[in-house]
């Protein structure tokens, strides 16, 4: 994740860009689109403790927020974490466990736009 994706070419219609890392590793993942770099989806990603985590289980989503109408429609926390987790899986080459982790405990904020 911490790595990014940005567009090959006009084809490609998302920018995944991450913040700088924290001292505690923590992050914060952007999707936007890219032609008008219009986020649509904000990733709150927390660094596990390396001496006590496996390397599977490095980092834990620990918030989602996004815009209310991402992608021209209303969309709700099911649609959106259809739409994230496999994207990440796709460019970032993530791994989840299940369908798609949800990010347990953790609060998922819908930002009215």
């Amino acid at each position: 994740m911490l790595k990014g994706f940005t567009p090959l070419d006009m084809d490609d219609k998302l920018m995944i860009l991450p913040d700088t890392p924290d001292a505690q590793g923590n992050t914060v993942v952007h999707i936007y689109r890219s032609w008008g770099c219009q986020e649509y989806i904000s990733l709150g990603i927390k660094a596990g403790n390396p001496k006590e985590t496996k390397t599977k289980d490095w980092a834990t989503i620990v918030r989602i927020s996004w815009n209310d109408h991402f992608g021209g429609m209303e969309s709700g926390e099911e649609e959106v974490k259809e739409f994230v987790f496999p994207l990440c899986r796709r460019f970032l080459g993530c791994h989840f466990e299940g369908r798609y982790p949800p990010p347990t405990g953790a609060p998922v904020i819908n930002e009215k736009s």
